[in-house]
């Protein structure tokens, strides 16, 4: 339980470990977040690895490189190029069993999204 007041991320190189996790994986390169994670809690026995409920308060995100794993998930998937996001992620719901890992759906209040790169992949 850790009060992160600064931190420089370089997510470029995170994996997901199973094969059943491959919807809405995304690597991020995120510069700048502070994050109070003073209320991480963890929900269930099946969630038990890394989930985390980060209140997150500045991000500044790089999401060009966002790649979608399957050829599954081709509906409604979007490369954003995120400038400025506020993030509560108190209300993060892990949604089916089989996404146990690392699943997160945030609820973005304040989104300065700049998707002229938007592209949907049908």
């Amino acid at each position: 339980m850790h009060t992160i007041e600064l931190v420089k991320v370089n997510t470029r190189d995170v994996k997901h470990r199973t094969k059943h996790h491959n919807n809405n994986t995304k690597l991020h390169t995120i510069e700048l977040v502070k994050v109070n994670t003073r209320d991480v809690k963890h929900r269930t026995k099946h969630h038990n690895n890394n989930t985390k409920l980060h209140t997150i308060e500045l991000v500044k995100v790089n999401t060009r490189d966002v790649k979608h794993r399957t050829k599954h998930h081709n509906n409604n998937t979007k490369l954003h190029t995120i400038e400025l996001v506020k993030v509560n992620t108190r209300d993060v719901k892990h949604r089916t069993k089989h996404h146990n890992n690392n699943t997160k759906l945030h609820t973005i209040e304040l989104v300065k999204v700049n998707t002229r790169d938007v592209k949907h992949r049908m």
